[in-house]
């Protein structure tokens, strides 16, 4: 009798044969194994990705890079039992996906632009000083850019495309007409086309219809806002359109160019604060928006909510010609913060730095302390702006082969070198006489200090004082006693166990 065992089969794939870059694919395949099938991998031209399962599918979906574009070779890979499985080859063919201005090449229309007088209505030409726009078929993750810019005037624009199906677009139009129409700008959200072309009219108001009208935008204390989102719209032909919009600068002022004829409804939108609408006819130069919600003081506190850290610890010693990671980490609980680094220095001069747009990282630099003495660091954080910068942190960089030439011991040993040496003018006999004059005004001062009148406390005072300038330090030099060292020392020693002895006997 034969048995028959099996390990892997597959059954079947799922996916597209022909596809574009930036689209959004899925690759599957359906396979039957026992556990002891761990993973499964998709080798796609060459890169590998990691699958997911579900029941017996095994899958892995991603937007399509543009690097991407050819016949792609790709087969799936089996973890089973330790040992890798590989399935026979299939061919993805990804097309170059294109979105432009028409020509002989790309004739497919799917967005036509012109222009209207929006006092007239007429129709009117235009030019497009400048445009970007940018495409894709899947998410966004991967997209490209199409750059345009035309200076003749003309009545419409026409731009087509590859693509066969829906096309994501986010447009950025410039347009004007010379100085008769000021310009404006289209700046829509992200707009859906195909190959039912998609006609957009742009309205331009012209230089005698038309007056520049500036907002300024302020808090509940009069402190002006930045970066406040603002639009102007309007109704022409029934259709409400955006005939501005924009961020308030640092001194909190936006401006559009509007026709005083017409009402016009604007919005102020800040986190934090209230909306502010308004409906009106834009008859003034200037108007004052004032937006209610987030303030407490005109003072803005670029401290609050911030928590930080740095590494080494404030206090380190840093041990010379020898690297270390200098860290500087920031997390934000309020403010939204634009940028954070730091800059370091060695005895003054810049060494090294580092700098992050995203909180709740850690920025960090691998230096060599080389033979610097200090190693300092001026870290900050930019918001609305504004840098603030934080406390000068400083290490001090030791040399271990210097040893402790600068010890309090060297410093007493060199004192009493230099004192045989005649320092100051001074010989021996003159440093016992300024030592007997420490150790005086000391237990002098000390006892009346602290009220002490026990004389063994006072001889113990004296004895510890003598031992500590004769025996430990060797400052006292009267000579030898007879054949005994240290003699002063021995001597006060020996008063101050009479004194004890004297006291405990009364």
């Amino acid at each position: 009798m034969i048995s028959w065992y099996y390990h892997i089969f597959e059954n079947n794939r799922t996916f597209n044969t022909t596809s574009f870059d930036t689209a959004y694919e899925k690759l599957s395949i359906n396979i039957s194994a026992n556990t002891s099938l761990a993973k499964v991998y998709l080798n796609y031209s060459d890169t590998i990705y990691q699958t997911t399962k579900s029941g017996n599918i095994w899958s892995y979906s991603m937007n399509i890079p543009t690097t991407k574009v050819g016949n792609n070779l790709f087969n799936f890979i089996g973890e089973y039992a330790g040992t890798n499985i590989s399935t026979d080859y299939d061919y993805q063919n990804i097309t170059n996906l294109q979105f432009a201005f028409c020509n002989a090449t790309y004739t497919d229309d799917f967005l036509n632009l012109s222009f209207k007088d929006e006092a007239s209505l007429d129709y009117i030409n235009a030019t497009i000083p400048t445009s970007t726009f940018i495409y894709y078929l899947g998410t966004g993750a991967v997209n490209k850019t199409l750059t345009y810019s035309n200076t003749s005037l003309n009545y419409n624009y026409l731009f087509c495309s590859n693509a066969g199906q829906n096309l994501n677009v986010l447009p950025y139009v410039q347009f004007k007409q010379g100085t008769d129409y000021p310009q404006r700008i289209w700046e829509p959200t992200v707009k859906v086309y195909n190959q039912t072309v998609t006609q957009k009219i742009l309205y331009l108001l012209s230089s005698v219809g038309g007056i520049y009208v500036t907002y300024q935008v302020l808090d509940g204390n009069g402190d002006q806002l930045s970066e406040v989102d603002a639009e102007a719209t309007r109704i022409i032909e029934g259709e409400t359109l955006i005939i501005g919009n924009g961020q308030t600068d640092a001194a909190g002022l936006v401006t559009f160019w509007m026709n005083p004829d017409f009402v016009h409804s604007l919005t102020f939108v800040k986190s934090g604060y209230d909306t502010f609408s308004l409906n009106h006819f834009p008859t003034q130069s200037a108007y004052t928006i004032t937006l209610g919600g987030t303030y407490t003081s005109g003072i803005i506190d670029y401290l609050l909510g911030m928590i930080w850290s740095v590494k080494p610890t404030q206090g380190t010693t840093l041990e010379a010609n020898t690297n270390y990671h200098f860290n500087f980490s920031l997390n934000s609980s309020y403010h939204t913060v634009t940028s954070f680094g730091f800059d370091l220095y060695g005895d003054g001069i810049v060494i090294g730095g580092n700098s992050s747009t995203t909180i709740n990282t850690t920025t960090f630099n691998l230096i060599n302390v080389s033979n610097y003495s200090k190693i300092s660091m001026d870290y900050y954080w930019i918001v609305n702006g504004t840098t603030q910068e934080g406390t000068n942190i400083v290490w001090n960089v030791f040399d271990s082969a210097d040893g402790t030439a600068w010890s309090i011991t060297n410093l007493f040993t060199d004192i009493t070198t230099y004192a045989g040496e005649g320092i100051f003018g001074l010989d021996q006999d003159a440093l016992n006489l300024i030592i007997f004059l420490i150790i005086f005004l000391v237990v002098g001062i000390s006892s009346y200090k602290f009220g002490i009148t026990s004389s063994s406390i006072v001889s113990g005072m004296v004895f510890i004082l003598v031992a500590l300038f004769d025996w430990g330090l060797g400052m006292i030099d009267i000579g030898v006693v007879g054949s005994v060292e240290h003699f002063p020392t021995i001597f006060i020693g020996l008063i101050t166990i009479a004194m004890i002895i004297k006291e405990a006997t009364r």
